[in-house]
Order: structure tokens, then C-alpha cells, then sequence
């Protein structure tokens, strides 16, 4: 198996990819209404790969790509949490017949290797609370909890 970062003769690849895990991502998310899953589309994907913050990183298995990390570099408020900077891991995404192999491992080091080269000291990663396989996975990794997220609609009619 080798692992890259994403190029731009990567997208085709790399939407199919996505496209598969879609629908698997939907299905973790408790309220998938308030957490819209965003349907990727190639400009979307040439934004991130062109991007100085972030990437996607690849892994294959001779000549199929079986699984994706996208990461990015986040910065927090300047005023309210002192602009510091950390690895925000937006998705990680392993094809089914490679799950609990330890490609999932091998995506989050090179992420974490992705964030040590930007003097990145931190890691955040948002998963839906019911998706146990994800959770278990992050913590093995010595991930915490460390808040919880509440969501809600807000009203779109005034009185």
C-alpha cells in the first residue's frame, strides 16, 4: 500500500471515492438534517487540493485508491482561544473489504505526520456521536472527548 497527497489527476478518483462514502456517512449521523453530509463535486475537491491549509490524503492498494483523509489546518479566534493552530481531520474514509486492517491507522499517522510538518501540536476531529465504530477507532489512538456539540434549527419565521 502507498500513501500520497492528492493531486489534481487525482479527482476523478478521488469523487468516486467520496461518492462510496457518502451514503455511509449519512447513515452515522443521528440527525442527519442538522448535519448536512456535502455532496462532493470536483470544484469542491480541486478547492481542497489546490489549497494551502489542506489536503486530501490518499491511500491505494496497487492501482485502487481504497480510502481518504481530508485534513486542514484549523486556526481558533485570535481573541477568544488565542489563534492557536491544530490538525482538524474533517473525514477519514476506508472502502469496506479494507476496514480493521489497519488502514485506517495508517491514514490518521500520516495525517498526524501531515501536522507535525506545519508545527501543528494539536488534533481535532468532530464525530457524530452515534457512530461507535468511529469513536472506538479515535480512542484506541489515544483521542479524547473533549465537548459536546448541540445542535438545533432555528426558527425561520419571526413573530
Amino acid at each position: 500500500m502507498n500513501i500520497k497527497i492528492a493531486a489534481i489527476e487525482n479527482i476523478d478518483e478521488l469523487m468516486k471515492l467520496y461518492n462510496t462514502s457518502t451514503p455511509v456517512m449519512k447513515r452515522t449521523r443521528k440527525n442527519a438534517y442538522l448535519e448536512p453530509v456535502r455532496k462532493p463535486d470536483k470544484h469542491f475537491l480541486e478547492y481542497i487540493i489546490r489549497g494551502r491549509d489542506e489536503d486530501f490524503i490518499l491511500i491505494r492498494d496497487c492501482d485502487k485508491t481504497i480510502g481518504f483523509a481530508l485534513v486542514m489546518e484549523k486556526t481558533f479566534n485570535q481573541l477568544y482561544e488565542s489563534g492557536k493552530r491544530v490538525l482538524y481531520i474533517g473525514d477519514i474514509f476506508v472502502i469496506p473489504p479494507y476496514r480493521r486492517k489497519g488502514v485506517g491507522s495508517q491514514l490518521l499517522a500520516e495525517a498526524k505526520h501531515w501536522g507535525r510538518k506545519r508545527n501543528l501540536t494539536e488534533i481535532e476531529v468532530r464525530v457524530s456521536a452515534n457512530n461507535r465504530p468511529a469513536i472506538r477507532f479515535y480512542e484506541k489512538h489515544q483521542l479524547y472527548e473533549s465537548a459536546k456539540t448541540f445542535l438545533g434549527k432555528l426558527e425561520t419565521k419571526y413573530e
